[in-house]
């Protein structure tokens, strides 16, 4: 298996303007990613690419052949090295990751938590509309609206961090 990242162009820029290798700039965007991806990374041999999707081959067709040939030569050296790999992360357990993280976000209330602060969101919305209500207290309504648009990103980062967790346990289950 290989990891292909697409935007090598955006890549080849970041990495001149904060002054290093695109090779060090990859291996420092890779180390930022959530430490799933870091255990892909490792299972997967470190084996990456990093594919400029910007080239066109009517205008740079040397460029698109060696990026296609790096590609074919990696893929070559897989199959040289081990084989097809095939991740643990099969549709069964990847249905079973799904529920584990919807039975801890409910047990944690994340999901309840979520759904009042929407409908009540949904109501504030309607009274916002409401000709009846006046400036003083939509002022008051959008303030309580931007609270709750806080709470939920501060609940959706939760979600994402227990999801995060999930897959990591379930990954380190399967070694």
């Amino acid at each position: 298996m290989i990891l292909i990242l697409t935007h090598g162009d955006q890549a080849a820029r970041d990495a001149k303007r904060k002054k290093r290798s695109i090779e060090d700039h990859l291996t420092w965007y890779i180390s930022t990613l959530p430490d799933w991806v870091q255990q892909f990374m490792k299972e997967i041999g470190g084996r990456r690419m990093l594919f400029d999707n910007s080239l066109d081959p009517t205008e740079n067709p040397d460029d698109c052949k060696r990026q296609v040939s790096k590609l074919l030569q990696i893929i070559d050296k897989v199959k040289e090295e081990r084989g097809p790999l095939i991740h643990r992360l099969t549709k069964a357990s990847k249905q079973v990751l799904d529920e584990e993280i919807k039975k801890a976000m409910d047990e944690q209330g994340i999901t309840e938590q979520a759904e009042a602060l929407r409908e009540d969101q949904e109501e504030i919305k309607k009274l916002l509309e409401d000709e009846k209500t006046s400036e003083g207290e939509k002022r008051a309504l959008e303030k309580r609206f931007a609270e709750q648009d806080e709470k939920l990103a501060e609940l959706d980062a939760a979600a994402r961090k227990l999801a995060d967790e999930k897959k990591q346990s379930q990954l380190d289950d399967a070694k």
